[in-house]
């Protein structure tokens, strides 16, 4: 997964997440500066889905939701169908802890088109 010192630094990030939450988003937003500048999408992508990882650990709910709709429009740039897939279900899982049902069944159920999506792909491939 893309730049090593982006990924060095996203990994020191999510070591120190549970201990310190503002020095794992001050690390967090240091990968993410480095990996905008080589336009590194991969990298952009798990920086935005592990504070919503972090934030979601906070209960910070709003917020976590926020950097997974980041996360989501990364993705989306990229056209990463896996990528979406995963974070569809962070959002599906986050809007259920804040009661929003609505919000969640859509994204579960975005989640389930896709994954068939990806599925029909593969087996097209393979034949």
């Amino acid at each position: 997964m893309g730049d090593q010192k982006s990924v060095d630094i996203l990994n020191l990030s999510y070591e120190t997440h549970m201990e310190d939450l503002p020095k794992a988003l001050a690390y967090a937003d240091i990968a993410l500066e480095k990996a905008q500048s080589l336009e590194d999408f991969e990298v952009i992508f798990y920086v935005h889905r592990n504070k919503g990882y972090y934030f979601e650990n906070y209960n910070q709910l709003p917020t976590a939701i926020k950097s997974y709709v980041q996360a989501l429009e990364t993705a989306q740039k990229k056209d990463d169908n896996e990528l979406k897939l995963t974070v569809y279900f962070d959002l599906a899982i986050t809007h259920r802890k804040l009661g929003n049902y609505q919000k969640t069944k859509d994204y579960n159920l975005k989640a389930l088109e896709l994954a068939k999506d990806i599925k029909h792909r593969q087996s097209m491939e393979i034949s």
